[in-house]
């Protein structure tokens, strides 16, 4: 059994058992170092998965709205009008 995870974040960091750890989406999303421009408005950098994406998260902390929100997403674009 494992008593500690490390991780590498370009530095080591020990993670004692027990300990949660919870990564926050908001920053990684707001980060210059993997999005140009990141406080900008721009759906179209998602349209070419070029990097990992988790925005509801997942696992037990998963955000809670996330079938809403895929429900509501298709319908805008299903309108013949």
């Amino acid at each position: 059994m494992v008593d500690h995870w490390k991780l590498n974040f370009n530095h080591w960091y020990l993670i004692p058992k027990g300990w949660k750890v919870m990564p926050l989406f908001g920053n990684i999303h707001h980060n210059p170092e993997y999005f140009s421009d990141p406080q900008k408005f721009d759906p179209t950098r998602f349209e070419v998965a070029t990097k990992p994406n988790m925005p509801f998260g997942s696992g037990q902390h998963a955000c809670p709205g996330n079938e809403l929100a895929k429900l509501e997403i298709d319908p805008p674009f299903d309108y013949k009008g």
